[in-house]
């Protein structure tokens, strides 16, 4: 079990990454031919690949390298969402993106809890499913603020 505490350090590392890396692109934009949401869609793969990767690996270094890509292309992936949400709505966006961020918090304490109550299994099919879930508020908010 003492192995399962450097899947958060990994994790952690990985969104830290994510956030300089994305802060970096942001930053020198008109250096880069490609556009933001290109980027976006790039670090959205790299994580879905990861996660998906993941169910087929047992070693604990592959996963923990698996969590770090992970967790870059999320980073990426919110700091760009971010910054077109605040271009796009302005003031308006501002409950919304509270709201994300309280979700990220809940998000990171779940899966703790359920690893401790249930197996790690059924931890990542109830936590694919949130996903599922919160991707569907997504659409839904995008289709209130348009």
């Amino acid at each position: 079990m003492e192995s399962f505490t450097t899947l958060f350090m990994f994790s952690g590392l990985g969104y830290m990454a994510g956030v300089l890396l994305s802060s970096k692109i942001l930053g020198h934009e008109d250096d880069f031919s490609m556009s933001r949401t290109a980027f976006t869609c790039i670090f959205a793969h790299i994580s879905a690949f990861s996660t998906a990767l993941m169910i087929f690996h047992t070693n604990i270094y592959v996963i923990n390298a698996l969590l770090f890509c992970q967790y870059v292309g999320l980073a990426c992936v919110d700091n760009f969402s971010t910054v077109a949400f605040l271009e796009m709505w302005g003031q308006r966006i501002q409950p919304w993106l509270q709201a994300k961020t309280a979700a990220y918090a809940v998000a990171g304490i779940i899966p703790s809890v359920l690893i401790m109550n249930e197996s790690l299994t059924e931890t990542y099919i109830i936590c694919c499913l949130a996903c599922v879930a919160s991707l569907l508020g997504i659409v839904c908010d995008w289709a209130y603020l348009a």
